[in-house]
């Protein structure tokens, strides 16, 4: 728990020095979370959420990682990383079209914690619509090291600010089907 606590501080504490051409943007956010009624494992649990995005030459990426610890049991992770590569940044041809703003190659690697991994692959749509920062879309092919065969999963995740008397709100979010 030491390492995990003194690397999420270290994460804090980073800031670059210079700007990087490499990125188009980059962030990152640790979030403490205190449940007292979860529906699934013990009811009573922290949790902490380390979560980094950022733009690069080619694409996008994003990744989260979850440490939970239970009132009740042994700590548990679950984490996810998610690279993208953009057919527009990596052709030089612009795939925008109406409200489509990007056409990408989409993939994520899974793994909880005593569970074997799960890729997801397949293809992606980047929407711009009004008042959005962003509005993605991926639909994947499955495949859960766990388990016989292929499945799938649509994935959307979506960022938009609005004011609300005076003040800045943001709606962040993600929603998967599978």
């Amino acid at each position: 728990m030491r390492i995990v606590f003194s690397f999420l501080l270290s994460c804090l504490c980073v800031t670059p020095a210079i700007a990087n051409p490499f990125f188009d943007f980059t962030t990152t956010h640790i979030q403490l979370l205190r449940g007292l009624d979860y529906e699934f494992g013990h009811p009573e649990r922290t949790l902490i959420t380390l979560e980094h995005a950022n733009g690069w030459t080619y694409g996008d990426n994003y990744m989260f990682v979850d440490y939970s610890m239970p009132d009740e049991g042994k700590p548990f992770y679950y984490g996810e990383f998610s690279p993208r590569l953009s057919l527009s940044k990596m052709t030089e041809h612009d795939f925008s079209y109406g409200i489509v703003k990007d056409v990408l190659i989409s993939t994520t690697l899974e793994k909880p914690k005593g569970l074997g991994p799960r890729y997801l692959y397949g293809g992606a749509v980047d929407l711009n619509l009004p008042g959005f920062r962003f509005f993605n879309t991926n639909a994947y092919i499955r495949d859960d090291t766990q388990l016989d065969g292929d499945t799938w999963q649509v994935t959307l995740a979506w960022n938009r600010p609005f004011q609300f008397y005076g003040y800045d709100f943001l709606i962040e979010g993600f929603a998967d089907f599978a």
